[in-house]
């Protein structure tokens, strides 16, 4: 027999076999998880007479390896350990078939330091293959001196491998769903975002009107979950202090949003949807926020409401303060006796008061949008224009230039213009005034 073997299990039901099984049976069978892997690691070492025996999990990550659940050695418990797959017996066991070495293990595998520390010189490892042939883990005996009874040790690790595979996929079950749930209560929890679940004492009826599903949302829906940050919007210090909490009583100055914006989820079907509201708080300010929101529906009820709201107050502010200045600017331009215009960075009229129209007599639809030298600047003064235009400091500058009107006039119109900055510290365009000089009669060339 060869000192390395590799071949599949073919497990013998004799009688030193049947009874060395149900021996290491009876001392498991009241105990499962963690504790049933433990004990079974120390009573299949006795029973195969093992120097140690370990029962690992494959991990992935940038380096394949072995994790152990249960360790073995001399008939002790011992911590549990990882090593990398590659250059180690194991390697075999990935694949899928059983790697056994009868002799000279550290010779044949001389980068696997764990194997010294171990002083193993023979081994037994089984693959724990799932319904599709894949390995998921393993049963490794290691032995400080060659192996006998190959055929016994192989028969009795074998008789475990099913209860172990389950084991197994129970614990990797467990540890995803539990990976899972930390995730999601970090995302919730650690979220600045104001995140929240409604459920419902009892489900709701979709095929009841959209008045009656609101109403019943309102009545009987109570706040299951949320993070702190939906407390500190309203007035709360942590998510406990708001848990359990009915809708209808939550909070009464974010009620009426409230109510508007979950009328709108109802009409939608309850489909994944983002509205503003702009509820007052305690204090008297407005706030405003955008709430994304979705209703979980089975057999025809409404089992949950899942909603996020995102506050954007300090943007709202931001953009009505802006509008309110370009207003009040738009306002001042119209109420002045001078043209005023604004061409954007490619030279295009993006607007010009009723003054400038008057002046020119044309329409706004006809230059609004046009470039504005090719419109409005005669011929002979187009390329000069261009050129100042081109290199425009974002110092004022002072210049004459004649406008093209409509019918047979121009007009001479001294400007004053500005370079409007953009969000970058680019230019986005100019901002001009202009008085008229003088107009005269369109000289037409021959």
């Amino acid at each position: 027999m060869s000192r390395y073997q590799h071949r599949k299990s073919e497990p013998h039901a004799n009688g030193q076999v049947r009874r060395r099984y149900l021996k290491v049976v009876t001392q498991v069978s009241t105990t499962i998880g963690t504790d049933f892997l433990h004990i079974l690691a120390k009573n299949l070492a006795q029973a195969v007479e093992a120097d140690s025996v370990y029962i690992g999990e494959f991990v992935g990550g940038p380096v394949e390896r072995v994790r152990t659940l249960a360790v073995c050695v001399d008939g002790e418990a011992m911590q549990n350990f990882e090593f990398p797959i590659s250059g180690s017996p194991e390697a075999e066991v990935v694949g899928g078939n059983p790697c056994i070495c009868l002799r000279d293990l550290q010779e044949m595998f001389p980068a696997d330091l764990r194997l010294s520390e171990l002083m193993a010189e023979a081994c037994v490892a089984l693959p724990l293959n799932d319904s599709e042939s894949r390995g998921s883990g393993l049963i490794v005996a290691l032995y400080r001196r060659p192996i006998r009874e190959v055929q016994f040790v192989q028969s009795m690790l074998t008789m475990f491998v099913p209860r172990v595979l389950a084991e197994l996929k129970r614990k990797q079950e467990e540890d995803t769903l539990r990976e899972s749930e930390q995730r999601y209560r970090a995302f919730v929890a650690l979220n600045p975002d104001p995140m929240w679940r409604i459920e419902f004492n009892e489900p709701i009826a979709t095929d009841l009107s959209a008045d009656h599903q609101l109403e019943s949302i309102l009545h009987r829906g109570y706040l299951a979950e949320c993070n702190d940050a939906l407390a500190r919007v309203l007035g709360r210090e942590t998510a406990e202090q708001l848990t359990g909490a009915r809708i209808d009583v939550l909070s009464p100055s974010f009620y009426g949003t409230f109510r508007d914006a979950t009328g709108s989820l109802v009409r939608s079907g309850y489909r994944f949807d983002t509205v503003e509201t702009s509820p007052v708080d305690d204090d008297g300010k407005r706030r405003y926020f955008l709430r994304s929101h979705w209703g979980i529906v089975e057999n025809g009820k409404l089992q949950r409401i899942w909603g996020m709201n995102r506050e954007i107050t300090q943007l709202k502010e931001a953009q009505m303060a802006l509008a309110i200045s370009e207003k009040r600017l738009s306002d001042l331009l119209e109420t002045v006796h001078l043209a005023a215009i604004m061409l954007n960075r490619e030279g295009a009229l993006s607007f010009c008061n009723d003054y400038l129209l008057k002046l020119t007599g044309w329409r706004a639809e006809e230059i609004v949008g046009k470039n504005w030298f090719d419109q409005m600047v005669p011929p002979e003064e187009r390329e000069k224009q261009r050129m100042m235009f081109s290199s425009r400091t974002k110092a004022p500058s002072h210049f004459e230039g004649t406008l093209l009107c409509r019918g047979d006039h121009r007009v001479l119109v001294g400007w004053d213009y500005v370079v409007l900055p953009d969000a970058n510290g680019g230019i986005a365009g100019t901002m001009s005034t202009g008085r008229a000089v003088t107009d005269y009669p369109v000289v037409k060339q021959s």
